[in-house]
């Protein structure tokens, strides 16, 4: 799907699988997946935006959903790579060019990527009970990892580089009880801190 002036594909139902997709020059999002769809499988696929800031690569708009899955794709050139509001797994995916990497809220887990050159914040969690591991984060424009007002989310084992703020940031006073254990911040020579 090319050089298309609207999203490239929208999911409407449960239950699908997308594999080995090619999406380049969407004028939107590059694939959206309904409200409260579940069980949609993406995967081994390359999505490539416009630039446009206000688009996602891969936007999940939410809704109680469950087993939606991102796994072995690229994404370059959105405004968030990709976004998983609820019940997701972001595994194994190549995120460069964005503002924003990966966008995490309820229950998801968000493993094994690598976010490459973001403007803005390389991993952002604003969701409870998340899991974030073995992701690797390098020369992000703010922090690398950044929670905001979530509660009892673990943060494992993740490689970050060259953030030009935090390394791994906790932002608002309401995040409680979250986990942050064996993590790697290097060259932070520019950063606010390590972890904050």
């Amino acid at each position: 799907v090319i050089n298309v002036e609207d999203f490239a594909i929208y999911v409407g139902g449960s239950y699908a699988l997308l594999s080995e997709v090619n999406v380049q020059d969407s004028g939107s999002n590059g694939i959206q997946v309904g409200w409260t769809r579940s069980g949609v499988t993406i995967s081994n696929s390359y999505i490539e935006g416009s630039g446009n800031t206000t688009d996602t690569g891969v936007f999940l708009e939410g809704g109680p959903s469950y087993g939606n899955s991102i796994s072995n794709s690229t994404v370059i050139g959105y405004g968030i790579g990709i976004f998983a509001p609820t019940n997701a797994s972001v595994t194994g995916n190549y995120i460069t060019g964005s503002i924003t990497g990966i966008r995490a809220e309820e229950n998801s887990t968000v493993s094994n990527n690598v976010i490459y050159a973001t403007t803005g914040v390389g991993i952002y969690l604003q969701g409870n009970n998340c899991v974030v591991t073995g992701n690797t984060v390098r020369d992000a424009g703010n922090a690398g990892i950044a929670v905001s007002s979530s509660d009892y989310n673990t943060i494992s084992g993740n490689n970050i580089y060259n953030p030009a703020s935090d390394g791994i940031g906790i932002y608002n006073a309401s995040a409680d009880n979250n986990t942050i254990i064996g993590n790697y911040i290097y060259d932070s020579s520019n950063a606010n801190g390590g972890i904050r």
